[in-house]
């Protein structure tokens, strides 16, 4: 029942009913010829004729009255669904309080939420932008994002997506010290590098935590933004999740450098985690909203 609106079934309804195009569009304060229109691209739509009509009667064929006993049902069910979306939209209100890293929030999260308060007009967010992700159960969160393997846990984690890595360095850089092109070239290389490496992020995960990893490292921080803009400034090179640089990357700031190997450490689930608790339609609403504007910086 997709391919037209539902105010052509509703049409058709009244007209079996009141057994009149005139009747029903008096009564929706339209022409006859509107209604007409509406039933004729119900049948185009079908492939059907759903009326017998003449200029005494119109009786509905045995597809119209099929149609007709089905039709009742149809729009019931689709009053029912509006009234539980619209009983939704009202629910929606009150704190939904999130914890992810700074920098996902920033490039991931933050552009889209215009659109989520908007919609819902009565809804806040408190945002908890912070490396430190406590789980939910030990404090005041509702939601938190989560990068990489999750330990077992009594919180409900459902996936968001996939995060890609790469390695990025600016123009300036690679005209001055070349283009690497295996994990063996790194060797040579000025790295920017996360102070504490999780396993699917940093240069230790590709090179190892060796002296000479640590030796050629010009600078360590958490802060993705502070590697991304050393790494425009022709610091070093990146090895960082892509919604972290790829606008960056779009603007011709950064090159993305491909390297022979790097598949198998590049990848990593990003989860939803929350307390076990009733989902109230704030937080399912929030979820929603989450997974729809992530979606598109994990392509």
């Amino acid at each position: 029942m997709a391919g037209y609106s539902s105010h052509h079934l509703e049409a058709f309804v009244d007209v079996v009913r009141r057994k009149s195009f005139s009747s029903v569009a008096r009564n929706r304060g339209l022409t006859p010829s509107s209604i007409a229109r509406q039933i004729n691209a119900l049948e185009e739509e079908l492939g059907v004729t759903l009326f017998i009509r003449s200029t005494r009667t119109l009786v509905p064929t045995e597809a119209g009255r099929l149609l007709y006993e089905r039709s009742e049902q149809i729009l019931d069910d689709l009053e029912q669904a509006k009234n539980a979306a619209k009983s939704l939209r009202d629910d929606v209100r009150g704190c939904v309080r999130l914890s992810c890293w700074p920098t996902f929030a920033k490039r991931c999260v933050l552009p889209h939420l215009p659109q989520l308060l908007k919609q819902y007009p009565e809804l806040r967010v408190d945002l908890d932008l912070s490396e430190r992700l406590h789980a939910p159960a030990l404090g005041r969160t509702d939601l938190v994002v989560r990068m990489g393997e999750l330990t077992s846990s009594s919180l409900r984690a459902s996936p968001l997506g996939v995060q890609r890595s790469a390695i990025a360095a600016s123009p300036t850089y690679v005209n001055q010290h070349g283009m690497p092109a295996t994990l063996a070239d790194f060797s040579s290389h000025r790295l920017i590098d996360k102070r504490h490496t999780a396993r699917f992020m940093g240069w230790r995960t590709l090179l190892g935590d060796s002296r000479a990893t640590l030796e050629q490292t010009v600078l360590q921080t958490d802060d993705l933004e502070a590697q991304v803009e050393a790494c425009k400034a022709g610091l070093g090179l990146i090895f960082l999740p892509t919604w972290a640089f790829q606008e960056n990357a779009r603007r011709g700031e950064l090159l993305l450098i491909p390297v022979d190997g790097l598949e198998q450490h590049s990848s990593a689930e990003i989860h939803l985690l929350r307390n076990p608790g009733k989902l109230t339609a704030s937080i399912d609403a929030f979820s929603r909203f989450l997974r729809m504007c992530v979606a598109p910086h994990l392509a």
